[in-house]
């Protein structure tokens, strides 16, 4: 029995390491948060049709990737930066503000 509990620790340090890393990578131009939905507009359609952001219960449990700063999911699933949506990004308001 005594040999036997160094090799159950061995394995449960193993477990432990293995589920809590990997499942915090993410693909490029994207970042893992803990709660996902923190995030507000997150894809390129977003740009045309922008609804309000969702309101987060205390205490948000919905871990995942997300695009990062200034980078909006396109159509394909790709964070790309937000001026590569296209057709979204025309539907953008500017403003001359040296007028």
């Amino acid at each position: 029995m005594a040999n036997v509990m160094p090799l159950l620790f061995l394995c449960l340090v193993a477990t432990a390491l293995a589920s809590g890393d990997t499942a915090k990578v993410c693909p490029e131009n994207e970042v893992f948060v803990e709660c996902k939905l923190a995030t507000c507009w997150k894809t390129c359609q977003e740009l045309k049709n922008r609804g309000p952001c969702p309101s987060i219960a205390a205490g948000c449990v919905d871990p995942g990737c997300v695009c990062i700063s200034d980078y909006l999911r396109n159509d394909e699933g790709i964070c790309v930066k937000y001026e590569e949506c296209c057709e979204y990004s025309r539907s953008l308001v500017t403003f001359d503000l040296d007028t």
